[in-house]
């Protein structure tokens, strides 16, 4: 067979495959997915004019141009050339559009998922719809189906806890969690709902993210109550269940 002859065979082949109908199943986002983009594009609703502040910015007088970059040279050279974010049980980094937070008290902390933590109060309407563990997380989805809101409690590894949240418009606000001092950012405006509550519990830290308003996420935290351990023993992933019920102890191999 020549080349020429094996290129006409190819290409007839090809044309009929491409020909064929697209047969790939239709691809469903998940729910962690469709929210966390919901909250990306309501606060880009919500920003400013950046082309009105930009203009705005430009008729300023250098007076006030000189000061504020004095003002910020003053502070690179107090925290070495970036902003910090200082409280009781976190320290962040804060970033032109978002502070990437740590926790403040490693030491002694477990490495790994041992036991979980749950919602010990439910709003009505809402059920768990999604799931995730792994060694150094959990995460537990739960949703209105009728509303559309949804509840979403991660717990995490305090070595591993370093998520960016969104201040270029917000700001970290310090609350007082089951007596520790928490985190909270309110993302609501207008009929849009939407709170990040983070504290340490001391094993771990956990973090609720919730479409509704900032009391509402607040009261979840306040109840919540350890219902279930689950350790889960790597490498061989075997799973031993306790269970505390109204403060006794029982387990489940």
């Amino acid at each position: 067979m020549s080349e020429t002859e094996f290129k006409a065979i190819l290409e007839q082949v090809c044309a009929a495959k491409f020909s064929l109908p697209e047969d790939a199943p239709e691809h469903r986002f998940s729910y962690r997915h469709k929210r966390n983009m919901k909250r990306i594009l309501s606060a880009a609703n919500s920003a400013p004019n950046v082309v009105t502040e930009h203009r705005t910015a430009q008729k300023r007088s250098l007076k006030r141009t000189l000061l504020i970059a004095a003002v910020l040279a003053f502070l690179a050279v107090i925290v070495g050339a970036v902003v910090v974010f200082r409280s009781e049980d976190f320290r962040g980094t804060v970033y032109h559009d978002y502070t990437k937070m740590f926790s403040a008290n490693i030491e002694g902390s477990p490495k790994t998922i041992e036991y979980k933590y749950a919602l010990d109060y439910v709003p009505e309407g809402f059920e768990i719809v999604e799931t995730d563990l792994s060694p150094i997380s959990v995460y537990t989805l739960y949703m209105n189906k009728s509303t559309k809101q949804t509840i979403a409690l991660s717990q995490w590894v305090k070595e591993n806890f370093e998520p960016h949240y969104n201040t270029e418009h917000r700001s970290l606000e310090e609350v007082i969690i089951n007596d520790s001092m928490g985190l909270c950012i309110d993302f609501s405006h207008d009929d849009y709902k939407s709170t990040v509550v983070a504290w340490d519990i001391g094993d771990y830290i956990i973090q609720i993210d919730a479409n509704l308003d900032k009391e509402s996420a607040l009261n979840l935290c306040k109840v919540h109550k350890l219902y279930e351990i689950e350790i889960v023993m790597f490498p061989n992933c075997c799973k031993k269940q306790m269970y505390i019920i109204e403060g006794q102890k029982s387990s489940k191999n």
